[in-house]
């Protein structure tokens, strides 16, 4: 030998240590080295140089892509926080409308309440009957029709 390392030594310090995962198969796949990777290396340090650099430039991605996953994780994480309170306004938004809706008839002559509440869909009259005070939902209920009072029953029950 002429000084020069084998091309096999120099395989084996350049594609050695991605190549002990792997098997044979990753020094038979050369045809997707470079040419300029297959030049001889005079020099065994600078081989080990240049995969100390390559280590270091992956741990430096590696780093990058765990700082954007814990900023997709934080940001999915308020998004979360942010439904959560835009879903408990809205019930509260919805528990006031009934409260609303509930005084309304509350305040008619029960007769025209039966009468109002008797037209809407059973469990919808229930819902506002269930936000009155007992003695005034019960002044409607028995102002309404016998089949009305009886849907808005079985509407309260279920």
């Amino acid at each position: 030998m002429s000084g020069r390392p084998s091309i096999l030594l120099v395989l084996t310090v350049l594609f050695g240590v991605g190549a002990a995962g792997r098997g044979a198969e990753a020094l038979v796949s050369l045809d997707a080295v470079p040419r300029s990777s297959l030049e001889p290396v005079t020099e065994a340090p600078h081989a080990f140089e240049a995969l100390d650099d390559w280590s270091a430039d992956l741990d430096e991605r590696a780093e990058a892509i765990e700082a954007r996953s814990i900023a997709a994780d934080m940001a999915l994480a308020e998004a979360k926080r942010h439904a959560a309170r835009a879903r408990a306004v809205q019930a509260e938004e919805h528990e006031n409308a009934g409260r609303r809706q509930a005084a309304l008839y509350g305040a008619m002559p029960p007769a025209k309440a039966a009468a109002v509440l008797s037209s809407l869909d059973a469990d919808a009259a229930a819902r506002i009957l269930e936000a009155m005070p007992p003695q005034t939902a019960g002044a409607i209920v028995a102002a309404m029709t016998a089949d009305s009072a009886k849907a808005v029953a079985r509407a309260m029950s279920g």
